[in-house]
């Protein structure tokens, strides 16, 4: 029996891959986003998939097993273009009540969560405790931790993130029980062809990197630079996604760079959800 999921803040579905490469057996059953660049990856990828939007206006989602929110980053980030406004709880993209709402009002069962390292120290500490307090009255138990890409999955960067499954309080370890199925896509025993679109050496001293995600991808690297510009082609397979996935939809350099940026891993996801729900590889 599938996990009926919907999924609030889907960007391009990462967390839904993730879980797929887990081994947990979802029925994506419906999506909200704002964004429109991302609605548009979501619409191709699942056609049939209900959209509902914006969170913020959702009162009433069709009922599901599991919720899944890489909530908005930017109220905790500390990256160079969000650290001087590191507002967290007091910023309006803090949306972490309206996941645990939602959730509440899909009757789901389970939540997985996906944000930066930065959700730990955001506020003095008191964003992070505001996102287990939500969790708790909302009335769920939750396990986190924090995970690098490169290694936890052998990434060519280092993206470390928090991630978070909770499931209802009061519910013993043993019944924490998920459907499964055999994990797919790229395994680290795949071999990938020398890749064809730079010199050998043109890495530099990021070469073993490259090679290794080369090899978990199983295809080689494309070209980092197009056109004297950062090449979104690249981000992607950095990203660990198929060729396309968010490249193919007709949309602008700056909108998948966006896109793309703003995305979860689904290898990391999956690495980040094995540990904490203790399924094997």
């Amino acid at each position: 029996m599938s996990l009926r999921v919907g999924a609030l803040c889907a960007g391009y579905g990462g967390l839904e891959l993730g879980l797929q490469l887990a081994g947990i057996d979802t029925d994506l059953k419906w999506v909200s986003e704002t964004d429109e660049g991302c609605s548009r990856v979501l619409a191709n990828h699942w056609p049939t998939t209900l959209h509902l939007g914006d969170l913020t206006e959702i009162s009433d989602p069709p009922q599901v097993d599991a919720v899944t929110a890489g909530w908005p980053c930017q109220p905790v980030s500390t990256a160079a273009t969000t650290r001087n406004r590191r507002l967290g709880m007091n910023d309006e993209r803090w949306l972490i009540r309206d996941v645990v709402r939602i959730a509440n009002a899909a009757h789901a069962q389970w939540i997985f969560l996906e944000n930066v390292y930065g959700l730990l120290s955001a506020n003095q500490g008191f964003a992070f405790g505001e996102v287990l307090a939500a969790l708790a009255e909302g009335g769920f138990d939750a396990k986190w931790a924090c995970i690098r890409a490169d290694q936890s999955v052998g990434a060519c960067h280092r993206r470390q993130r928090w991630f978070a499954v909770a499931h209802v309080a009061d519910t013993p370890s043993a019944e924490w029980r998920i459907p499964q199925h055999d994990a797919v896509g790229a395994s680290v025993e795949q071999t990938a062809e020398p890749g064809e679109c730079h010199r050998p050496s043109a890495w530099g001293r990021f070469e073993p990197r490259i090679r290794r995600w080369e090899t978990v991808m199983g295809r080689p690297a494309p070209a980092p630079i197009d056109d004297g510009k950062l090449s979104s082609l690249w981000c992607e397979w950095a990203m660990g996604l198929a060729s396309g996935w968010v490249t193919d939809h007709g949309l602008s350099r700056a909108q998948e760079l966006k896109i793309l940026g703003n995305g979860c891993m689904p290898q990391q996801a999956a690495a980040g959800y094995r540990h904490l729900i203790g399924k094997k590889k």
